[in-house]
């Protein structure tokens, strides 16, 4: 069930040519016509499915959608700035040696701030539950159910980075203290715009008979952490 597209540029690759059907229907040779849209990571399908309620039978996805909350993982890069704190601080920490946090806000202490990060690979397979389960309906929520710091994320992400350079792990102390997490100023641009918490809701997903167990960031992080050192070989 892959694009034309993706089957297009193998066959151009592969023999210099693409294929189309003939003349069909009183269409031209290639003539026939798709409403084609271009979809670049998993919560812009989500979004597009539920502007497209109709359309998207020819997935055979049901009715049910999801919102995603804070997604991480592999093939994110396009989304530049708005891609997740995982993947700028296994650059900043493979640049220069440590990472970012913002500092004490709303109460929080440095980096205590909380989201919902979810696995790419946990959204992927709640969608495909929805795949098996067409009747289900509504629109779910999509996180772990449990908010964690954005310190656990920066410490697995210099622990695994560590791992990988054979140097033993740190505990979170350790690492604020060896100033390999460097705790920003709050920028005064964020000041009363920024949610220092949110969890996801899953009672609605659970409800509906999805039991997926969810990676937390301690495995999810570490694991796209891998694959990132993978990537750049």
């Amino acid at each position: 069930m892959a694009s034309v597209a993706f089957h297009q540029f193998n066959q151009f690759k592969a023999d210099g040519k693409v294929k189309l059907f003939g003349d069909y229907g009183g269409y031209a040779p290639g003539g026939q016509k798709r409403d084609f849209v271009f979809i670049d990571d998993v919560v812009a399908i989500n979004l597009w499915f539920l502007d497209n309620p109709c359309k998207s039978g020819i997935f055979n996805l049901g009715t049910g959608r999801v919102q995603p909350f804070n997604v991480y993982g592999p093939r994110e890069q396009h989304k530049g700035r708005m891609a997740s704190v995982a993947f700028h601080q296994f650059n900043q920490f493979k640049a220069d040696g440590k990472v970012k946090l913002f500092g004490d806000y709303g109460g929080y202490a440095p980096g205590g701030q909380k989201r919902d990060f979810v696995f790419i690979d946990d959204v992927v397979a709640v969608n495909l539950w929805f795949l098996d389960n067409p009747g289900k309906s509504g629109i779910f929520n999509l996180g772990t159910g449990r908010a964690q710091p954005f310190n656990d994320v920066a410490i697995t992400v210099v622990n695994t980075l560590r791992k990988a350079g054979h140097v033993e792990p740190l505990s979170l102390e350790e690492a604020a203290y060896g100033s390999l997490i460097d705790y920003i100023s709050f920028p005064a641009a964020l000041v009363g715009k920024y949610q220092s918490y949110t969890q996801a809701d899953l009672s609605a997903l659970r409800h509906a008979g999805c039991d997926h167990v969810f990676a937390d960031v301690q495995t999810g992080v570490a694991a796209y952490m891998q694959w990132l050192m993978a990537q750049k070989g």
